[in-house]
């Protein structure tokens, strides 16, 4: 049981746990609700949550960090010091080989995408004859592939010439489980339609799976979904429909998260409206650093500067109360069901799946859906959304 008299964990004593290499679990139940957070650098701090998770090797927390963002987010991101996340990890690199090896590609699958998303082309070709692979990998937090963009932003021409480069895999899934001929025919691009459909792959795993089997339909009514009107499937996969998203919002509800680690879930003036911005995730850095007051010796615990930034900061906890839930409830969607979590299993790129949906998947594809990497079938119970859902029920 959780001391509620504590009062709601903070970013300071987060970001002090995480220099110290210590709570790794509520560090990540922390970032869960408040991933803005993560690079976020606090006054007189010199390195945000994110440099710390590199600095202590935690290769399988970042990659499950990561996951909770798509688009908006910048791991170039500068420490106080002026170090990126490849630097710590090239410091840290005979000590923790794995992590800069993790971070090194992470960094040239982000540059390679960034390339694809302003038409870079010459950059994409000869990234391409460096590493082939790249064509159907993206990071994690990245919305799209590279067979995407080409759709959205080049041609028949560039497709043509691209693929005499590597070989794509057509039935990448990026945004709303869109493959590439499902974003050319929804952006009516009739060139790329005629020739995509040309190509047959296997059929993608069957998008209703667990449609009608979800508990969080019996929410208490406070926690409501909203169905989008259904959209047909017209992809290479041959199904026949897509089922409607769930846009998911509070009605006066703040989850929030204990110094024992525990989540809460309490009253809240803010009223998320539903929207179909909280389907979408998004994350964007702030711009201005974690402010803190100053303290004097003989008040400087950690449970005074928590107390002291508590209080200091009610506005702008209020201000991100809406985008932190928006980005809970994002987070308890399957990115492969696109329904709320029933049996939440984390798999090895970090991202978290229902469990008879990614078992599906990789049956098929045997590499994950969020990047393109090859992935073992190894899963692991996610306990932190399960304790999520589990609270929102009782709220």
């Amino acid at each position: 049981m959780s001391d509620v008299s504590q009062g709601p964990l903070t970013l300071l004593t987060v970001t002090e746990w995480a220099r110290d290499g210590h709570h790794w679990d509520r560090v990540y139940r922390y970032l869960f609700l408040h991933p803005n957070d993560f690079f976020r650098i606090i006054h007189g701090k010199r390195w945000p949550i994110a440099h710390q998770v590199v600095f202590h090797g935690k290769v399988q927390l970042l990659k499950q960090i990561l996951s909770l963002f798509n688009n908006n987010i910048d791991i170039t991101t500068r420490s106080a010091d002026g170090k990126t996340l490849l630097d710590v990890a090239k410091e840290k690199k005979q000590e923790f080989e794995e992590m800069y090896h993790f971070i090194n590609h992470l960094f040239e699958l982000d540059s390679f995408i960034n390339a694809a998303k302003v038409a870079n082309w010459r950059q994409i070709i000869e990234m391409l004859k460096t590493n082939p692979s790249l064509a159907n990998e993206k990071p994690s937090y990245s919305p799209y592939f590279l067979i995407h963009y080409i759709v959205m932003n080049g041609d028949k021409q560039i497709y043509t010439d691209l693929r005499t480069r590597c070989r794509f895999n057509m039935n990448v899934l990026g945004k709303d489980n869109e493959t590439a001929l499902d974003l050319a025919r929804r952006l009516n691009k009739p060139d790329l339609i005629a020739v995509l459909e040309q190509i047959t792959n296997q059929p993608i795993p069957s998008r209703q799976l667990m449609a009608t089997n979800n508990e969080f339909n019996r929410f208490t009514p406070r926690v409501l979904i909203n169905q989008q009107p259904s959209k047909p499937s017209t992809g290479a996969s041959g199904l026949s429909s897509m089922p409607a998203k769930p846009f998911i919002g509070f009605e006066g509800l703040l989850v929030d998260i204990d110094m024992d680690g525990d989540f809460t879930v309490g009253e809240d003036a803010t009223k998320l409206q539903n929207s179909a911005s909280s389907s979408t995730k998004n994350c964007s850095l702030p711009s201005q650093p974690y402010p803190v007051t100053n303290t004097t010796n003989d008040k400087n615990s950690l449970a005074h500067k928590d107390s002291v930034e508590n209080k200091r900061l009610p506005d702008l906890k209020r201000q991100q109360s809406v985008k932190d839930n928006e980005q809970i409830m994002t987070n308890l969607i399957c990115p492969l069901t696109e329904r709320v979590f029933d049996d939440p299993v984390t798999a090895g790129d970090g991202q978290t799946y229902e469990r008879a949906a990614i078992i599906e998947w990789l049956n098929l594809y045997h590499c994950s859906p969020s990047t393109g990497e090859a992935m073992d079938s190894n899963l692991i119970n996610n306990d932190q959304i399960k304790n999520v859902i589990k609270s929102l029920k009782k709220a």
